[in-house]
C-alpha cells in the first residue's frame, strides 16, 4: 500500500521533501542575504564616517587660515588705515586751498586763521577721500578671509554633530537596540521590487517636491522657519545699517559685553548728554567713522549701496578706542542677557577680525536665528493659536527688530516662549497633570524672562490660567506660582543693586522724585493721563504696532496695518482647535496684558513724562508686542464651523507675501 508498483517512494513524499529541500536553500539565502547586507551597512558607514572626518579635518584647516590670515592683513590695514602722516598733509592741503578760495584776500598763515585750517583738517581727514589705498584693500582682503574661516568652523561643528549622530546610530544597532532583521523581500519592497516586477511610482519627481513644500507649509512651525528666514535676511540687507530703533547704542552694548563688561563702564564728567556722569563702554574710533559713512544720522538722507560697501573696509583698530556714552537709550540699564546672541555674534566677528560694518551684520544674523528658533518652538510647544503666532512673529516691526541689535527681538521670544508653555501647561489635553520637570522649566523661564525686561515678568501672572486640578493639591498650585513670582522678583532685585554702581538708577529716580510725588498725591491724575494718552494715540499704535520701522521714519500704509490686524483675529477664531479656552481663562490672559501694560505706561509716566502733561508721549508701539498673543486670545472661538483647508494656507502666505513685498518697496524708496 506504501509503495508503488515499481517499489519507489509514494509521490507526496517525494513532493515534500522537495518542499524541505527548497525552504533550507531559501532560508540560507536569506540569511547569507541579510549577512550580506549588513555587511554592507558597516562598510557604507565607515565609508560615510571616514568622509565626514575628512571633512572636517578639511573644515578646520579653512577655520585656521581664516583666523591666521585675517589676523595678518588686519593688523597691516589698520596700521596703513591710522597713517596720520598720509591723512592729515593731504586733508590740510585742500582745507588752506578752500581757505583761500573762501577767503582771497585773508593771510593763511595769520593765528586766527591757521588755527582754523587746522581745525578743518583735522574734521575732515577721516573723510573716505583721504583713506591710505592699501587699507581698504587690506582689510577687504581680512573680510573675506575672516568670513571664510567662519563658515568653516560652522561646517566642522555640522559635521562633528553628524559624525555624533551617526557613531550613536550605529553603536544602538551594534547592541541591537533596534529590530535590524530585515529580510531581502523586506529591502527589495522598500525600493520598488515585487514578485509581480518593479512597482513604478504614479508621482513624479517634481509632483514629490510640490507635496513636500506643501506639507511644509501646512505645518506652522516649518513655515514660519523657511518665511522668518526669507523675510529676516532680506530685512537684515536691505535696512540700512543702524536703522533699526537706538540700533547704535544697542550694538555698542553688544560690543562692549563681547569684551567680558557685564556691567557698563561709568565715567564722570564725560557724558554727552549733559548728565552728571556718562555710562557706556570704551569702543573703537572705527564704529564713528563707520556711523558717519553710513550716513546713520539724520536717517532721512539718502543713500547709495557704494556708501555702505565702502564702510566694510575700515578696520576696527580697537587699540583706537575712545569713550561712548548711550545712557539715555535704556541700554545700560538691560541685563546682558538680553544682548547674548547680539554679544556672540560680535565675539566671533571680533575674533576673525571682521570690520565694524560686518560686526553688526554678524550681530543681526545672531540676533535673527535666536528669535527664529525661540519662537519656532513656541509655536510646537503651544496647543492652540499656532497660526497666530505665526502672523505675529512675521509683522513687519516684529521682522525688523528680530533683523537688527536690537534687544527687544529675544525679549518678544522669550515672552512668546512663556505664554507658549503656560498655554501647553493649562489646556494640552495629553498633560493630564503637572509633573516636577514642568516645575523646572517654569522656574527656569520666570528667571529668563526676569533677565531679560524687568516689567515683562508680569507675564508670569498667566500661571493662572493653568487649573488647579492639574496640581496634586491646592497647596502645590500656589506655592509653585508664589515660587516664580519670587524668583523673579528676586532676580530682578539682585539686577538693580548691581546697578547701583553706574548712579544710572539714581539719576533716574531722581528726575523721577516730582512726578511720583505728584502721583501720590492725586493717583486719579494717572489714571486719567492714562487715558487720554490711549485717547491720543490709539489709532497711531494700531498702525505703528504693525508698521512703524526703523526710527518710526518708514510707516507702513494705513490699510494694510489694519488689514494685517484683521487678518490675525480672523485666522485666530478659525484656527481652532478640540480644546475649550474658557471665559475665565480668557478674562485672565486680558488681566495679565493689561497688568503689563500698565506698568510700562506707569514706568514712562514717572521716569519720563513732566508733571502736569496731559498725555504720555514717548510710549514705543513696540512695548507691546509681547503681550499680544493674550489680546488676540479673545477671537479664539471652538463653536465657529470651520475646517482648515487648501485656501486657509494660501490666504497665510499670500498676506505674508505681500507683507514682504511692501515692506521691502517701503525701505528701499525711502533710504535708498
Amino acid at each position: 500500500m506504501g509503495r508503488g508498483d515499481d517499489g519507489s517512494q509514494p509521490r507526496k513524499v517525494k513532493t515534500f521533501g522537495r518542499i524541505e529541500r527548497t525552504k533550507k536553500m531559501i532560508n540560507s539565502t536569506a540569511a547569507a542575504s541579510t549577512n550580506n547586507q549588513e555587511s554592507i551597512q558597516v562598510r557604507a558607514t565607515t565609508r560615510k564616517l571616514t568622509v565626514l572626518i575628512i571633512l572636517a579635518a578639511a573644515c578646520g584647516m579653512l577655520t585656521v587660515f581664516g583666523l591666521v590670515s585675517s589676523a595678518v592683513f588686519a593688523n597691516r590695514a589698520t596700521k596703513l588705515w591710522y597713517d596720520y602722516d598720509y591723512r592729515y598733509p593731504r586733508a590740510y592741503r585742500d582745507a588752506l586751498a578752500q581757505f583761500k578760495k573762501n577767503h582771497p584776500r585773508s593771510n593763511p598763515t595769520a593765528g586766527h586763521a591757521l588755527d582754523q585750517i587746522k581745525n578743518t583738517a583735522k574734521a575732515r581727514m577721516w573723510n573716505s577721500k583721504y583713506d591710505p589705498p592699501g587699507g581698504g584693500r587690506n582689510q577687504g582682503t581680512a573680510n573675506v578671509c575672516g568670513v571664510l574661516g567662519i563658515i568653516g568652523l560652522g561646517a566642522f561643528v555640522a559635521c562633528f554633530v553628524v559624525i555624533w549622530k551617526v557613531k550613536k546610530k550605529r553603536d544602538v544597532k551594534d547592541t541591537g537596540e533596534q529590530d535590524h532583521s530585515e529580510g531581502p523581500q523586506d529591502s527589495l519592497d522598500k525600493i520598488g521590487v515585487t514578485e509581480k516586477g518593479v512597482r513604478v511610482s504614479h508621482a513624479s519627481f517634481f509632483k514629490s517636491v510640490r507635496q513636500t513644500c506643501t506639507q511644509a507649509f501646512v505645518v506652522p512651525q516649518v513655515a514660519f522657519l523657511i518665511l522668518g528666514l526669507l523675510f529676516g535676511m532680506i530685512m537684515l540687507v536691505v535696512n540700512p545699517p543702524f536703522q533699526a530703533m537706538d540700533e547704535h547704542a544697542h550694538f555698542a552694548r553688544a560690543y562692549s559685553i563681547a569684551e567680558g563688561h557685564i556691567i557698563p563702564i561709568v565715567k564722570h564728567g564725560e557724558s554727552s548728554f549733559h548728565l552728571a556722569v556718562g555710562v557706556g563702554a570704551d569702543l573703537p574710533s572705527s564704529i564713528a567713522f563707520t556711523h558717519e559713512r553710513t550716513k546713520f544720522w539724520p536717517p532721512q538722507q539718502k543713500r547709495k549701496v557704494s556708501d555702505i560697501t565702502s564702510a566694510m573696509n575700515i578696520p576696527l583698530g580697537s587699540k583706537h578706542s575712545n569713550f561712548t556714552d548711550f545712557s539715555p537709550f535704556g541700554s545700560t540699564i538691560a541685563p546682558p542677557m538680553t544682548y547674548l546672541p547680539q554679544s556672540l555674534g560680535v565675539a566671533l566677528g571680533r575674533l576673525f577680525h571682521l570690520s565694524p560694518l560686518l560686526l553688526m551684520y554678524l550681530g543681526r544674523f545672531f540676533n535673527l536665528m535666536f528669535f527664529l528658533i525661540i519662537v519656532s518652538l513656541a509655536i510646537t510647544i503651544t496647543p492652540i493659536i499656532k497660526w497666530t503666532f505665526f502672523l505675529l512673529g512675521l509683522m513687519p516691526l516684529t521682522v525688523n527688530l528680530s533683523a537688527s541689535l536690537s534687544y527687544d527681538s529675544p525679549l518678544i521670544a522669550i515672552c512668546f516662549l512663556v505664554i507658549a508653555y503656560i498655554l501647553y501647561l493649562a489646556l494640552d489635553p495629553r498633560k493630564e497633570s503637572i509633573a516636577r520637570k514642568d516645575i523646572y522649566i517654569l522656574l527656569m523661564l520666570a528667571v529668563l524672562i526676569a533677565l531679560v525686561k524687568q516689567p515683562y515678568f508680569l507675564i508670569l501672572f498667566a500661571f493662572l490660567i493653568i487649573p488647579s486640578n492639574r496640581f496634586k493639591s491646592r497647596k502645590q498650585y500656589f506655592l509653585v506660582f508664589a515660587t516664580i513670582i519670587g524668583a523673579a522678583f528676586l532676580v530682578t532685585g539682585v539686577w538693580s543693586v548691581l546697578l547701583r554702581s553706574t548712579n544710572q538708577l539714581q539719576t533716574i529716580g531722581g528726575a523721577a522724585k516730582p512726578q511720583l510725588r505728584a502721583t501720590l498725591s492725586n493717583p486719579f491724575e494717572m489714571l486719567r493721563v492714562f487715558l487720554a494718552t490711549f485717547n491720543a494715540w490709539k489709532e497711531k499704535w494700531l498702525v505703528q504696532v504693525v508698521g512703524g520701522l526703523g526710527w518710526f521714519q518708514v510707516i507702513l500704509p494705513t490699510w494694510f496695518a489694519y488689514a494685517y490686524l484683521f487678518s490675525t483675529a480672523s485666522v485666530t477664531a478659525l484656527d481652532k482647535e478640540n480644546i475649550v479656552f474658557r471665559a475665565k481663562q480668557k478674562a485672565i490672559a486680558i488681566g495679565v496684558a493689561l497688568l503689563v501694560t500698565s506698568a510700562i505706561l506707569t514706568i514712562i509716566y514717572i521716569t519720563a513724562t513732566p508733571v502736569g502733561q496731559p498725555v504720555i508721549q514717548s510710549v514705543n508701539p513696540r512695548y507691546f508686542i509681547p503681550v499680544l498673543p493674550f489680546i488676540f486670545l479673545i477671537f479664539y472661538n471652538t463653536s465657529i464651523r470651520y475646517e482648515k483647508g487648501r485656501y486657509f494656507y494660501i490666504f497665510l502666505l499670500c498676506i505674508t507675501l505681500l507683507s514682504i513685498l511692501i515692506t521691502m518697496t517701503k525701505i528701499v524708496g525711502y533710504y535708498y
